[in-house]
């Protein structure tokens, strides 16, 4: 293939497939393409040294390490052995197409591009505690694949594009995609582990999991990487943890956890995976990707065996009383149109409220009681407490109202007014649970 230099940084590569220079990404105008010839021996063209020809000592391109190379003709010959080693990226473009269609279906079934509602995500496979840790294990793995919003998958594909494709180069195919589900899996572990509380979901601990497997491998073979590539992506390593740190503490409802989990898992199948860019065949990465499976599922195990109990699943109580509530008052309220219309008797009504109303309301309630504090999230416990009283004071209202209705006790109908009163003003800070 036709060897020119890059009109804009300047380096000697071989255009990729779509006419960009591999050392910079940008576009290589044909009529800017300047031809660069790559002499065999030292940068000059002349022959290599006695010393050089003599020597055992090769770089990890299979070249003699003596011989004397400028940065440019590094950068090519280290682009030509990645071509040469993974000549096809397949996995990346292949696991942004899946996202994109998921959305688009998620998108669809919600009519939500912002946003999506919680039962949205939880339907197409969130990550949710109280629920993957009872059994749905395979969450750990479908939440990687379900983004909150627009905006959240474009900027885990934007990442992903970017670094993907050099990681798939450097791992290969099998070898990235491995890598990729691994990192998925150990972040949505971590986010569980951490805060099982909390709904999560996206390919954030599967995109950082590929930035650690680039960093394991620029750990165990800097030298394999020219200085003018090893520099740059160092550089912007360091800065790309600096600023999600940064941003990961500092805002609410980015789930951080998943971020290092995925992290770190990447980091351990990089260390696994790498090797010498001169020492890459297909037997060898073979064996390693065998050996990051064994290990990881072997991971993956043993963490999901000392995962933590399901926690109580405070979003669907939440959405239960929500639905019991609603069918109760207007219940309630219909029947007080009625009874005050002379359209449904006392004993009528007394009955319409022991049999209708109390027997859901009473079973929410329950539920609620049998609720251990100490396993909710702390934010949330004040407001547990404050919808337990709610709960109550309008059972105990519509209890009274029933007695007084049947034993026309002005008492009772006194004691369910204020009761009443009372629940109606508690109700209002009700809505806080989160």
């Amino acid at each position: 293939m036709l060897v020119v230099t890059c009109p804009h940084c300047r380096a000697a590569v071989m255009p990729q497939n779509d006419g960009t220079c591999p050392a910079c990404r940008r576009i290589i105008p044909a009529s800017q393409a300047e031809p660069f010839v790559i002499h065999r021996g030292n940068a000059g063209g002349g022959e290599p040294s006695q010393h050089a020809s003599s020597s055992n000592s090769f770089d990890a391109y299979g070249q003699p390490a003596t011989w004397d190379e400028s940065p440019q003709v590094a950068i090519v010959r280290f682009w030509r052995r990645l071509f040469e080693i993974t000549p096809r990226i397949v996995v990346t473009p292949i696991i942004v197409v899946v996202n994109a269609v998921i959305f688009l279906l998620m998108t669809l079934d919600s009519g939500a591009i912002l946003l999506p509602p919680t039962e949205t995500l939880l339907d197409w496979g969130a990550n949710y505690g109280p629920l993957t840790l009872d059994g749905q294990w395979w969450r750990l793995l479908t939440c990687a694949f379900v983004h909150i919003g627009i905006i959240h998958i474009g900027l885990n594909m934007w990442v992903l594009w970017n670094i993907g494709q050099l990681v798939e180069r450097l791992a290969g195919n099998v070898g990235f995609l491995a890598l990729y589900l691994l990192s998925g899996l150990f972040g949505s572990l971590a986010s569980v582990y951490w805060n099982p509380a909390v709904l999560s979901a996206g390919a954030s601990g599967a995109v950082f999991g590929a930035f650690g497997g680039l960093m394991g491998f620029v750990l165990l073979r800097g030298d394999s990487i020219p200085k003018g590539i090893l520099g740059p992506l160092r550089n912007s390593g360091l800065t790309f943890l600096f600023y999600n740190m940064i941003f990961g503490f500092s805002i609410k409802g980015i789930d951080m956890a998943a971020h290092l989990g995925g992290l770190a898992a990447g980091f351990a199948c990089g260390l696994i995976l790498s090797q010498p860019l001169d020492q890459v065949s297909r037997l060898t990465r073979i064996w390693r990707n065998a050996v990051m499976l064994v290990l990881g599922s072997l991971g993956l195990m043993i963490a999901w065996q000392a995962a933590p109990a399901a926690p109580p699943d405070l979003r669907g109580r939440l959405a239960q009383f929500g639905a019991v509530e609603r069918a109760a008052l207007d219940a309630y309220n219909e029947a007080v149109r009625k009874y005050q219309a002379d359209r449904l008797s006392a004993d009528e009504f007394a009955g319409l409220i022991e049999a209708d109303i109390l027997p859901p309301w009473q079973n929410v309630r329950e539920q609620f009681d049998q609720l251990d504090l100490a396993q909710l999230p702390a934010g949330s416990q004040p407001s547990v407490t404050k919808l337990r009283q709610y709960l109550l004071l309008r059972e105990e209202a519509w209890t009274a109202l029933a007695i007084g209705l049947k034993q026309n006790d002005p008492l009772r109908l006194d004691e369910a007014q204020e009761k009443s009163a009372a629940a109606d003003r508690l109700g209002r800070d009700v809505g806080g649970v989160d």
